[in-house]
């Protein structure tokens, strides 16, 4: 027949270790801690110095970045402002109708390779352009 179940140490054991009014001792402190201790306030002062260095590096990261960026959008923006100002050279030398299609993509061509020169062109009145045309065309620019 079986015995009847016991635990580790017999049933008399079970209970023989308590004691209602014992006290028990543990690695901590028997003072209790308070919430604010300077312990704590030293963690977060602490924790607050590195989120502020934190932040403070990916806010001049940020505007760094801001800055290269506005500073690309703005090359792109000269480039497009180049490029739409070579596609009509072409087109404003049809207010000279004394020269020939091959003389025309002669100076649009000239026109294009010389910023200065096609700004200066684009900055003239009608009349100008011609004779600057004509000055390209015998060789004095």
């Amino acid at each position: 027949m079986d015995s009847p179940f016991e635990p580790f140490g017999g049933t008399n054991d079970i209970f023989s270790s308590y004691h209602p009014h014992a006290t028990t001792t543990t690695n901590e402190s028997s003072t209790p801690k308070k919430s604010g201790s300077s312990a704590t306030k030293c963690k977060r002062q602490a924790n607050n110095v590195v989120d502020g260095v934190f932040l403070e590096t990916i806010n001049t990261f940020v505007h760094s970045q801001n800055d290269r960026l506005g500073d690309i959008a703005k090359r792109i923006g000269v480039d497009y402002d180049i490029k739409e100002l070579r596609t009509r050279v072409y087109q404003e030398l049809d207010i000279i109708p004394q020269i020939v299609k091959r003389e025309k993509i002669w100076v649009a061509q000239k026109l294009v390779s010389y910023a200065q020169q096609m700004d200066l062109f684009f900055s003239l009145p009608n009349e100008d352009k011609i004779i600057m045309v004509k000055m390209m065309m015998d060789g004095s620019i």
